[in-house]
Parts: C-alpha cells; structure tokens; sequence
C-alpha cells in the first residue's frame, strides 16, 4: 500500500507550496500526530525489509516523504498530512540523519490483531466524523470472491470484537464511507494480510494485466472483459488526471449519468499506485475490495490508463468497469 523506495523528497521551497494546497483542501478535522507509526522507522528509512504489519501497522495508502532544511518540522508534517486529505501523521530521523515523514487516512490505529487467539478487534472510536459508514471485507483460502464480515452505518462508541475461528481468512480490509458521497469515494483505510498472498506472475505491460485478469475472471466462471473503444476510454482518461488515490466522485458520478443513456452502466473506479504491473496486480487481487469490482459477474467493459507519477518513479493505475 506505499512504496519506500519511490518517497517523495522535500525541501523548504516545498513548504509554501504545501501551505498553499492545504487552504485548498476541504476541511477536514486538523491531522493527528501518530506515536505508534514511529517504530516503523527502520522500515521507513529501507534499514528494514520486515513489513509494516510485522510491527502491528496495519494503515493502508500511506504516503512516505523525506524532507531537508525544514525548521518546523512536526508543522512541515501535518501539512504533508493535510495536503493528502489524511487525518494522521508521523515522522522521525533515519540512522543517516534524513528526515521521514509519514500521513495516513486514518488518525488512529482502528484495526488491532490477537493473532493467537485469532481476534480482530475495531477501534470504533477512533473513526472520525467524516467516516460516516464502513464495512470490513475479507478474502476467504480457497474462495476467490471477498465476503463482508461487517458492515455498519455510523461508528459505535465502543470497540468492536470480531473472532475469525469459523473461516481461513486470507486478508482483510477497513473501508470508510465519507458523508459527502457526491464528492468523495470511498477510502481503504487498513489492510491487514494474514496468510502468504497468491502468487502473481510477471506483467510487462497493460496488455498483460488485462490478460491476467482475464484469466482470474475465466477461473471463476465469469466472462472476459473487452476493453472499451471509445465513451468509457475518455472517462478514465478524464478521472486519471486526478494523481493519487483518492476516487474523482464528482466526475464519476456525472459522467455514469451520461453513459448511462448510452447503455453504458459504470459499476466501480480501482487504483493502484506501484513500481510494475505485477506489484499493481498484487495490490489488486490482494485487497478484498478491489478483487469484488475485479470479480463483478455484471461486468463485461474495462477502461484502463497508465501515467508515471513525476518524480517517484511509480505508475498510476486507473481502472473503470462497466455493463453494457
């Protein structure tokens, strides 16, 4: 879900820019300082290769920057964490004295595993305002379509104790619904891997990726997706222009509504941001979310666009799927 290799980096020019993007940005509760996400640090700064969930981290959509000539540091970093729409930050000293910094959606750990007793427990409480509903979703061994262990409609003041003995689960994930749904999608806030994740072959190309899913779909008992010529093409053209993760639900919405009388019926938006398409088609099968859009019987279109995100050496991936 991040990328340590490809981090941003950033100076004290970038600290008026950051100022300027975050009166922007539409209000959101001022971001938390994250004390846990500090004994990641070794991960943060590549002295590590253990992942993050190794450590009980368990965020989604981190975003990991390195910065220099900052004086104000934990400002510079809640203003990093302002500017990505993220309600949590971190950051820290690497043993080579650079600085890290780190923003994630959520400003509290929400999701806590007892791995011997087999125990997941949600931290309600730690759910915002602007977290009006969520869902946990779960990818099962041996089942390829996810299943919704949870689903509630406002956050409980007290936490939430789920057992996972009845099923072999595979992975789980936290996604939060914001109010303004007119405006904004739904965010994947923790993703929480619990056995080794299925192996994905090499993919060199777009070409490929859709081959490959092709082929997931097929082994299902599903039909194979054909990729759209021209209306749903321009759609997902039009949402890339947005670089990072977060859903355009806006233009979506809208642009559902006009393809819609063409009989074009849009039935989700996936995006990844990796290194490779293999990386992408790991992060997609992988999260119970983005495998039930993959896996969706109804579809039978797929719009894909591949840019290079400027100066992280990443693609971004956008996918759209629709019936028609």
């Amino acid at each position: 879900m991040w990328t340590k290799a490809k981090a941003k980096e950033m100076t004290k020019e970038s600290w008026s820019l950051s100022v300027l993007l975050v009166m922007t940005v539409p209000g959101h509760a001022a971001p938390r300082f994250r004390a846990d996400l500090q004994k990641a640090s070794p991960v943060f700064c590549g002295e590590s290769s253990e992942p993050l969930n190794k450590a009980g981290i368990f965020d989604a959509q981190i975003e990991l920057a390195f910065a220099k000539d900052v004086k104000d540091f934990p400002a510079f970093a809640s203003e990093f964490a302002a500017t990505n729409r993220h309600r949590g930050f971190s950051y820290g000293t690497c043993r080579d004295l650079r600085q890290w910094l780190v923003s994630t959606p959520s400003p509290e750990p929400v999701l806590n595993l007892d791995r011997p007793a087999q125990v997941l427990t949600l931290h309600s409480r730690a759910l915002p305002s602007d977290c009006e509903s969520y869902d946990i979703d779960a990818l099962v061994t041996k089942h390829p379509q996810p299943h919704r262990i949870l689903s509630r409609k406002k956050p409980r003041p007290e936490d939430e104790v789920l057992s996972l003995k009845a099923q072999s689960y595979a992975s789980l994930s936290l996604t939060c619904h914001p109010p303004a749904k007119m405006t904004q999608g739904p965010e994947l806030w923790a993703f929480m891997p619990l056995k080794p994740s299925d192996i994905i072959p090499a993919l060199a190309s777009e070409k490929e990726l859709l081959e490959w899913i092709g082929r997931q779909r097929r082994e299902g008992g599903l039909g194979v997706l054909a990729p759209d010529g021209e209306d749903l093409q321009k759609v997902v053209d039009a949402a890339a222009l947005q670089q990072n993760l977060h859903h355009p639900r806006a233009l979506l919405l809208k642009e559902k509504a006009t393809l819609k009388d063409k009989g074009v019926h849009i039935l989700g938006e996936n995006r990844a941001v990796a290194s490779s398409f293999k990386e992408i088609a790991e992060l997609l099968w992988n999260s119970p979310q983005h495998r039930r859009l993959l896996l969706n019987p109804s579809a039978n279109v797929i719009a894909l666009n591949t840019s290079q995100l400027q100066d992280r050496g990443e693609k971004l991936l956008v996918m759209i799927l629709a019936k028609q």
